[in-house]
């Protein structure tokens, strides 16, 4: 399925969610966050792109498996605002903003996504394997950062971004999968998804060369 284009991916999540709201009531509080993202969410990506297409993009890939997940509700909220605390000055939002608008628990999940200053990349990406929400969010966050990375990334950021891949996302889904059996259909689609996608930057950085840093004795 392609979710690239704004417009549609608006009119498909708001379709969506009209349907199941009336079935079931609590999905009104994802209608709520959804339409509070789009708001935050107006400015511009490095591609052209409105902002809010990233977190609609996870939010529309994440709804395909919407009978594996556990908890539907929190991870659909907390992938909408997922980037929400991350330029806190610049969205004018905080913790007790998201608490009220998507409660505790959701608020949770999305603090364990956000990378604070000063954080350790592994001890960041072992919180976010080991929890059930957080590495749902985080897996559809990395398959669709890198559909627009090949065509928005400089290469040393593009090799970066593959090395990733490669050492903490796929060793990841393996760490979700495994713990949590229920998601592991959405794991193992993340896996092959994110495997093309590494064969794709391997085309573009063929004989690309990091540059390596020079240690003065």
């Amino acid at each position: 399925m392609q979710y690239n284009n704004f417009e549609k991916l608006c009119n498909n999540s708001r379709s969506w969610l009209d349907g199941i709201s009336s079935i079931d009531r609590r999905y009104f509080q994802v209608i709520q966050t959804l339409e509070e993202m789009l708001r935050l969410f107006d400015g511009v990506r490095n591609n052209g792109d409105v902002e809010a297409i990233h977190p609609l993009g996870i939010f529309a890939h994440m709804r395909q498996f919407h009978h594996l997940l556990s908890d539907p509700l929190t991870t659909y909220m907390a992938i909408l605002m997922h980037d929400a605390l991350e330029d806190k000055r610049k969205r004018g939002v905080n913790e007790d903003y998201l608490v009220r608008l998507i409660g505790g628990y959701a608020t949770e999940k999305v603090i364990l996504m956000t990378k604070e200053e000063g954080y350790v990349e592994e001890q960041y990406h072992h919180r976010i394997w080991t929890d059930e929400i957080a590495s749902l969010g985080k897996a559809g966050d990395r398959v669709n950062n890198n559909s627009t990375a090949i065509s928005v990334f400089k290469l040393p950021r593009l090799y970066r971004y593959r090395d990733e891949n490669i050492k903490r996302f796929i060793p990841g889904f393996k760490t979700s999968r495994l713990k949590f059996p229920q998601h592991a259909p959405i794991f193992h689609n993340a896996k092959m998804i994110v495997y093309s996608q590494i064969q794709a930057m391997d085309r573009v950085l063929e004989g690309y060369q990091p540059e390596q840093v020079q240690v003065q004795a």
